[in-house]
């Protein structure tokens, strides 16, 4: 122990960073570690010497978060968390609460594993960042309880089935602490995000034999575990990583969770996404565009389909009425244009439901908010045309509106 304090002094009265220092602080932290049996090792400090050695290690490597040092700071991590881990349980030996260095070893464990995942080509490599980062994510959800509460009404917040601990899910109470909010909150927010980036990754064609929707239940989980606690900001950060894992990932699967996503925000009882929509209602339009032409691009028209059957039910059944007037004009022209792709290849079923979906879509301007065409004059377009299609047998050609 003594060896270790002089070696932390010496490190704190450097100016900089000391590389050799803190690999002889390691040493000496795993030594301490080392010394007894697993299950004595407990016994081998006082809890106020335990609980020192975790907040130091952990200080020591939020102090080297930012340098070249992974290695580093991560093994500094481990130590943090094996003292705090045996802190708890010299406090309370049958039922040992993790304390917030815990929580905080994790959280900063998850960050740096995702940062090197992202850095990082080889898949191998990727794939050990992403699963390390999953784990702590876990491990962070899961003693979470003791650390906040929901500033929300418990019944209304609905209680989604997850595979997670139970105690993954922080529980309701009658007395929240803002202080504890405003600490943890933000941070839960962000290892839901970030387990969701993970856990997509391991799902993806290149880590699963399979792509079957089963390997999906920790995702759609880690969707239903954000009811209550959505904000515009992070369902942005939600339906980005969708969309970016679209690359590697089966688009069924982006699509349904993405649709899930949705249903989870129009049943979210979140303040702060009922209080602050300008920021969804601009950014959510511009997701759904842009997954429209994925299933577009990747001759997937179903897919297509569901989502415009998605904006239907945003603007027509939600009243969600600040839906952009020119997204809803650009995909009911580009929904024609295929149903004059359906009937040109002599699927006439095809061509009818599209083309029907295409004037329901231009018939939605009569609902949006500011729009120009409040008379509907795309819907009567587009009735028209389908009408000169339906009698005259063809139309000038498949690009005609402008696809």
């Amino acid at each position: 122990m003594s060896t270790i304090l002089y070696l932390v002094t010496e490190l704190d009265a450097c100016d900089a960073t000391d590389e050799g220092l803190v690999d002889a602080i390691i040493s000496a932290f795993k030594a301490a570690l080392d010394m007894l049996p697993a299950q004595k090792q407990a016994g081998a400090f006082t809890t106020d010497e335990l609980e020192w050695l975790a907040k130091k290690s952990y200080n020591l490597a939020q102090r080297l978060q930012d340098s070249e040092t992974t290695e580093q700071t991560l093994s500094l991590l481990e130590v943090s968390i094996k003292f705090t881990t045996l802190h708890q349980e010299q406090v309370n030996p049958t039922n040992p609460p993790l304390n917030t260095t815990y929580l905080l070893c994790q959280f900063l464990k998850a960050t740096k594993h995702i940062s090197l995942a992202r850095q990082i080509v080889d898949p191998t490599k990727k794939k050990t960042h992403y699963t390390a980062a999953h784990e702590s994510s876990i491990a962070f959800q899961a003693n979470l309880t003791d650390h906040l509460q929901w500033p929300y009404n418990p019944e209304a917040t609905p209680s989604p089935t997850s595979n997670l601990p139970q105690n993954a899910i922080p529980a309701p109470n009658t007395t929240p602490d803002s202080d504890s909010n405003t600490l943890w909150l933000p941070k839960y927010r962000t290892m839901l995000a970030l387990d969701l980036e993970a856990s997509i990754h391991l799902n993806s064609d290149e880590n699963t034999t399979t792509s079957s929707s089963s390997n999906w239940t920790h995702i759609t989980n880690l969707i239903n575990l954000s009811s209550p606690i959505l904000t515009p900001q992070l369902t942005a950060i939600y339906l980005d990583i969708l969309l970016r894992a679209s690359t590697a990932t089966p688009l069924p699967n982006i699509v349904q969770a993405i649709k899930l996503l949705l249903r989870t925000i129009h049943t979210s009882p979140s303040p702060d996404l009922t209080q602050s929509t300008t920021t969804f209602h601009t950014t959510l339009p511009r997701y759904l565009h842009v997954l429209y032409q994925l299933a577009l691009d990747a001759s997937q028209p179903e897919l297509a389909e569901s989502v415009l059957d998605q904006v239907l039910v945003l603007v027509r059944d939600w009243k969600m009425t600040e839906f952009p007037e020119g997204e809803v004009q650009w995909m009911a022209s580009v929904a024609f244009n295929r149903a004059v792709d359906f009937y040109l290849a002599g699927e006439d079923g095809e061509c009818r439901r599209w083309a029907g979906k295409a004037i329901a879509l231009a018939d939605l301007l009569l609902l949006v908010v500011d729009g120009e065409d409040g008379g509907g004059a795309l819907g009567r377009l587009l009735r028209a045309r389908y009408g000169k299609l339906m009698v005259e047998g063809g139309l000038e050609g498949p690009g005609s509106m402008g696809n």
